[in-house]
């Protein structure tokens, strides 16, 4: 994936009256594009799972950098665009965002916008978020903003990090950036492979945080198991379902989880006493694809947070 994307100058446009000039950025594979501020460079990306990184001329000061990625989805393979519109909207939320965010190393978090809107009849979801982290033992902010789009058979997320202190500075680039990104559809020669089976998270705090436990196989006995406190917050990682109830052995009242929540972010969510747990299979349900979104929001948000602190080490 390193080199699997190429800058294509097309065009040169002024984006409106007084504003800078940008390039467009063209993936070779025709995955998706963007405009590229003014002075902004490409550059390599450190990792795989990343197509393309794009880094302010300020960037010794503000650390502004994007990451773009856009890839094949087989989750939703077969899905309108329509049906993916509706299915997703109640599951991207603040909780969704907060919990694919948190393995980040952050002392704190702050989800401070959770958003989306419709653009050509496709969802856009976006957030700007608030994030503490130590770099060189000293405390520092940031703030990424980043907008996700879901399409039949493609991911496509744009990411972008910034000191918090200097964001003022960078804000008119980055949302260049963020507003002109655009997925163009999957190109999808070969059947991928069966993603991973969905781990449930759960967490006995309400925000993600606190003693947690990790679920990858059923568990008729939660209490034998050694969780017997409620979950304040849950959250899946990979393809699929799971199922909870309050009694041992799938009995009392049971209820499917899907996607995160938290009693902290969500006005309908309250602590889950759980007794027993197992995966479901529902072939046919948009919401197996929600813990996959959320790997791949983690994924790409270490990796340019990540970029934050290498490039303060310097």
């Amino acid at each position: 994936m390193l080199c699997r994307s190429v800058l294509v100058v097309s065009a040169l446009y002024a984006l409106s009256c007084g504003q800078a000039f940008a390039v467009e950025y063209l993936d070779r594979n025709n995955q998706f594009k963007v405009a590229i501020p003014d002075g902004w460079e490409k550059i390599t990306p450190d990792s795989d799972q990343i197509d393309a990184v794009l880094r302010s001329p300020r960037h010794e000061t503000t650390r502004g950098t994007c990451a773009l990625v856009a890839d094949p989805f087989p989750a939703t393979r077969g899905m309108s665009q329509n049906q993916i519109n509706e299915e997703m909207l109640p599951h991207i939320n603040e909780a969704f965002w907060r919990s694919a965010l948190s393995p980040l190393s952050t002392t704190d978090l702050i989800v401070d916008e959770a958003s989306s809107e419709l653009r050509k009849g496709k969802r856009v979801y976006t957030t700007t978020v608030r994030l503490q982290g130590k770099v060189d033992g000293a405390d520092i902010w940031a703030q990424m903003r980043a907008t996700l789009q879901i399409a039949p058979d493609q991911i496509a997320m744009a990411s972008c990090v910034v000191r918090l202190d200097h964001a003022a500075t960078e804000a008119a680039d980055i949302k260049t950036v963020l507003n002109s990104f655009e997925g163009l559809g999957a190109q999808v020669v070969a059947q991928r492979p069966m993603p991973p089976a969905a781990t449930l998270l759960l967490f006995a705090g309400p925000r993600f945080d606190g003693s947690h436990r990790a679920l990858t196989q059923d568990m008729p006995n939660l209490f034998q198991a050694g969780w017997s406190v409620p979950a304040g917050s849950f959250a899946l990682q990979g393809y699929g379902l799971w199922e909870v109830c309050d009694g041992m052995s799938y009995r009392g009242n049971c209820r499917v989880l899907a996607g995160a929540a938290s009693a902290a972010t969500s006005k309908n969510y309250r602590p889950l006493r759980i007794g027993s747990a197992r995966r479901i299979a529902l072939p046919n349900d948009p919401r197996n694809a929600i813990g996959l979104l959320s790997a791949t929001v983690t994924a790409q948000a270490v990796e340019n947070v990540g970029k934050l602190s290498k490039s303060r080490r310097r």
